[in-house]
């Protein structure tokens, strides 16, 4: 009866904890108030704290020189100086 009641305490927690991975609170610290103060309390905590905010930025990557430029160029400005026509790959990079 006693294990039932941990694993059950056990995944409240870790559900608390996944409802906090999107916030600013983060999966670690809202698993571990979880455990600490129960999963109660560590969702009161999840619930006050804000949500992280995602932004997507749009770069061009250098595959010979490594740079990353958030202009779209046609080449690398750095390989083309050096006679290098060096085509830019276009990612998308996330950011909080």
């Amino acid at each position: 009866m006693l294990y039932l009641l941990l694993l059950i305490y056990f995944i409240l927690s870790t559900g608390v904890a996944y409802l906090g991975a999107d916030r600013s609170i983060g999966f670690g610290k809202a698993f571990l108030f979880s455990i600490l103060l129960t999963p109660i309390i560590g969702l009161t905590i999840v619930a006050h704290s804000s949500k992280k905010i995602t932004y997507f930025e749009i770069q061009f990557h250098c595959p010979r020189c490594g740079y990353n430029f958030t202009e779209k160029h046609e080449f690398c400005p750095y390989c083309h100086e050096k006679g290098l026509a060096i085509p830019l790959i276009k990612e998308t990079v996330t950011t909080t």
